[in-house]
């Protein structure tokens, strides 16, 4: 009985998704979208690369600007802590920099430059007083890893120290349940417990192999994705990982992973496709096909939003199943 029960929902899932569960919201005038990050279900902060930020408060179906700053700076990740206080990363005149704004994103102000030219910063996250920053930074022509931690709400910042950093890029960065830090690049997982400051190595992929871009933590389970259809799954806090990708995106590029709780979550990848699991990834549906580069996908408690080049943003509605 329960077998036919859990085919039952899975055929009732997958019939729902062939049909077109994520409403096209376009941004008009949008050159694209690098990341989103939701404060609420209805508002959502979204950074197009440029100094020009993207906000909604309805959820999606309408958004608007908010320039950071006048000289051209390029934003691609930003992480607020509550309505008023935020920061954004990326980079100005060729280096890293990050930006702190204490108004609700009326006003923004400098808060860490790297000094060494050639750097960018790709992702940010807090954790009640501790963030973490991450990018790279290019030293004789190779790309290095970079990270910043600040354990004072970003006051502060101080360069951490990496294991293997050499021809990394760290594109994602993520605390999980018990504080500790995890981050993606290259071929490489890395972790960093919270009391010590130091990224480590976590998990290696082989020679050849496809880099990493996404990165999710939820409960006790870590997931990441990268090219060729890779979703890795760890359940021990990232002593194994598990190849748990859907099979119909093997020659897709999967550039974010998103997950609602342990089970239900999204990956997307880079042509327009967003594919669904209920499992925690051992079966998935692609929800949606089509149109420009998916870069990344984000989730509150009601909604599930996707976005990519050209200012194309996608909403679905998890009060769906």
């Amino acid at each position: 009985m329960n077998h036919i029960l859990i085919c039952s929902v899975w055929l009732s899932y997958a019939c729902l998704s062939a049909s077109s569960v994520w409403t096209s919201m376009p941004i008009e005038g949008a050159e694209g979208g690098e990341r989103l990050f939701p404060l609420s279900d209805n508002e959502w902060w979204l950074a197009s690369g440029t100094d020009v930020l993207l906000r909604t408060q309805n959820g999606g179906i309408s958004w608007r600007t908010v320039k950071i700053h006048p000289g051209g700076i390029e934003i691609v990740a930003m992480h607020f802590v509550d309505s008023r206080t935020g920061w954004a990363a990326g980079a100005d005149k060729g280096a890293a920099v990050i930006m702190r704004t204490d108004d609700g994103g009326s006003s923004w102000k400098e808060s860490y430059r790297e000094p060494r030219a050639k750097s960018v910063f790709i992702d940010i996250r807090f954790s009640e007083d501790v963030g973490l920053a991450v990018g790279r930074v290019e030293i004789e022509g190779k790309s290095v890893a970079l990270a910043l931690i600040s354990r004072d709400r970003g006051r502060n910042w101080t360069v951490t120290g990496i294991d293997q950093p050499q021809d990394i890029c760290f594109r994602r960065v993520r605390f999980d349940r018990h504080g500790d830090g995890w981050a993606v690049g290259g071929r490489r997982v890395y972790s960093m417990r919270r009391d010590s400051g130091d990224w480590k190595v976590s998990y290696e992929a082989a020679n050849g192999a496809a880099e990493l871009n996404g990165l999710a933590t939820v409960g006790d389970r870590l997931f990441v994705s990268g090219g060729w259809g890779l979703v890795l799954r760890s359940e021990n806090h990232g002593k194994s990982w598990q190849q748990v990708g859907p099979a119909a995106a093997r020659e897709v590029y999967l550039w974010s992973v998103a997950f609602q709780d342990e089970r239900r979550g999204w990956v997307c990848g880079d042509h327009g496709q967003v594919y669904g699991t209920i499992d925690a990834g051992n079966t998935w549906v692609e929800e949606r096909r089509g149109g420009p580069f998916l870069r990344d996908v984000e989730v509150s408690k009601q909604r599930a939003i996707v976005t990519g080049d050209r200012g194309v943003v996608a909403v679905r509605s998890l009060n769906q199943k």
